[in-house]
């Protein structure tokens, strides 16, 4: 991370504003497990003294609780990460209480070595009038905290990403069983404590920190009708899996297995290859993969095995097309009545373009964008581009509306749209504009339409 990153310019800004040069300021740098705290409380650290302001740094992770407490049967390992892992009252007692009464801080602290389970570790911590002093660590958002941080930075990371980290950066050093930690306690535990904790309520600034050498500013959480209020958006971008069409995972495996009976292979085996080629299956036409994976795997699928393979897994898939269709008119209707034109943007296979048609759910969009077709795939900032383009759209006046990963999101953000979740299943931690259903959202069109009503030239 650079000071040139306009993220991290961001942050610092929001610290010089706040300091002054008589009373200390309190940065609590925040997030869940591998989400880059400490690298950016080092980095600020480092660019404050530059400018000739010193910066002490408390890492949470010092006050650690012994393993007696920290592992305490009576509880899940979830609650035990939440309840018991960090010492909080003496972060509080023995730093952040003393320095705001005093305006300044000397103090001398053990801590716990993790390794031997003993307080043998002796810091010091000095904070002089109008210093900084900067606390990275977990939990800063629990309300017995937040009292003492002066600005507050928030880092997300979706739950893929951290798993991903904890593969590269925990698994060299305590195997591969710490994923089981992260699957069962850090991950629970972290989505848990951010719904009863929520940062788009508690912290100043917003940074999705998936991308270590780009970070993004989310804009400011706000519910839908203030949005629309703001933004006066004309155009609304779809995405189409679960924010419009529900594909169940046991519909996607009768599909898959009838598509594998046409052509006569072991679904079990198949399905590795499938699942390792999805970016090639959903940046060309379906005919062009299979006639690639075929090759791939050495296998002599005739063009009737495969036009009927196709057929079959088309057709399941379709009465999902056909059963959503009556909700999705009714719903986009009311939208695209407030004044608005719509879009849809998604990540699928070639074939996806004739079961919007001939579902008639193709009729509720001016502008229809697949990654098949585009050659990429969300989350891509440029398929967003294209999207928007075709659309004939301002990106500053477009909202994204998916259900996806974080980074589908990032990447409507990254292409200059205002991305809005669909909280349609509680496996994202979106901390930024979040809708409940596709009827709230409507209803919220309907009750705001444009103050414009006059549309752009498509």
């Amino acid at each position: 991370m650079s000071t040139s990153i306009p993220a991290f310019d961001a942050v610092l800004a929001g610290v010089f504003e706040r300091r002054t040069h008589v009373a200390p300021i309190v940065v609590g740098i925040t997030g869940p497990d591998t989400s880059g705290k400490s690298q950016m409380a080092s980095r600020m650290q480092a660019v404050l003294a530059q400018s000739g302001v010193a910066a002490t740094i408390v890492h949470v992770d010092d006050f650690h609780n012994p393993k007696k407490i920290r592992y305490d049967e009576r509880l899940t390992e979830s609650e035990a990460y939440l309840e018991k892992s960090i010492d909080m009252e003496r972060l509080i007692d023995g730093l952040l209480r003393p320095l705001r009464d005093t305006g300044t801080l000397n103090a001398q602290l053990q801590h716990l070595d993790l390794d031997s389970d003993t307080f043998s570790i002796k810091k010091n911590y000095v904070v002089a009038a109008g210093g900084v002093m900067i606390v990275e660590g977990i939990f800063l958002l629990r309300e017995d905290v937040r009292e003492f941080i002066d600005y507050m930075v928030f880092l997300h990371v979706e739950p893929q990403e951290m798993l991903d980290r904890a593969y590269r950066r925990d698994v060299p050093h305590q195997g591969l069983s710490v994923l089981r930690k992260y699957h069962e306690k850090y991950i629970p535990g972290q989505r848990f404590f951010l719904q009863q904790n929520r940062p788009q309520d508690h912290a100043d600034v917003i940074i999705d920190n998936s991308r270590w050498h780009s970070p993004t500013v989310i804009p400011v959480a706000r519910t839908v009708q203030s949005l629309l209020e703001e933004v006066d958006a004309q155009w609304i971008l779809f995405d189409l899996w679960e924010t419009l069409v529900p594909l169940p995972q046991a519909t996607k495996a009768q599909a898959f297995y009838a598509f594998c009976e046409h052509l006569d292979e072991d679904p079990r085996l198949l399905r590795t290859a499938w699942d390792a080629t999805r970016q090639a299956r959903e940046t060309r036409p379906l005919e062009q993969y299979l006639d690639e994976l075929s090759q791939n795997l050495d296998k002599k699928w005739s063009s009737t095995a495969v036009r009927d393979a196709l057929a079959a897994r088309r057709a399941i898939h379709g009465a999902e097309f056909y059963a959503a269709q009556p909700r999705i008119t009714r719903e986009l209707g009311k939208i695209s009545g407030s004044g608005r034109l719509l879009g849809l943007v998604s990540n699928c296979s070639s074939d996806v373009r004739s079961l919007l048609a001939d579902s008639g759910i193709s009729d509720s969009f001016a502008a229809i964008t697949l990654s098949s077709e585009a050659g990429r795939m969300k989350p891509a900032p440029s398929i967003f581009e294209q999207a928007a383009a075709l659309l004939n759209a301002t990106p500053s006046e477009t909202i994204f509306v998916g259900d996806g990963s974080d980074f589908e999101l990032v990447g409507a953000l990254t292409a200059g749209l205002h991305p809005v979740r669909l909280a349609v299943h509680d496996r994202i931690m979106w901390p930024g504009t979040t809708v409940d259903t596709l009827s709230i959202l409507a209803d919220a069109c309907a009750a705001n339409p444009r103050r414009n009503e006059k549309l752009r030239e498509g």
